[in-house]
């Protein structure tokens, strides 16, 4: 969140691109209100799992912000069938 409000201080921003999510719905919510507030298109591409080893994101649910900000959401196969859901 201190790194976005010393970005938007030094940045006036044409768009967004987000790609590694946090797993923490409550930082979602605030980047997602962030991207609104800007009124700028934002596209999702969704990174949930390195091709080896652990999990960044354990529940897709905590995407939803981020996914209702955004104008497109570009998931691989495997990540298009874990957030279908949601």
């Amino acid at each position: 969140a201190e790194q976005i409000t010393l970005l938007e201080e030094e940045i006036e921003f044409s768009g967004v691109k987000l790609g590694l999510p946090h797993s923490s719905i409550r930082l979602n919510e605030f980047i997602s209100r962030k991207i609104k507030s800007w009124k700028v298109p934002s596209v999702l591409d969704p990174v949930l799992s390195p091709t080896f080893g652990k999990r960044f994101v354990l529940n897709p649910e905590v995407l939803k912000p981020l996914i209702d900000a955004s104008i497109a959401v570009t998931p691989n196969f495997k990540e298009f069938r874990e957030l279908s859901d949601i």
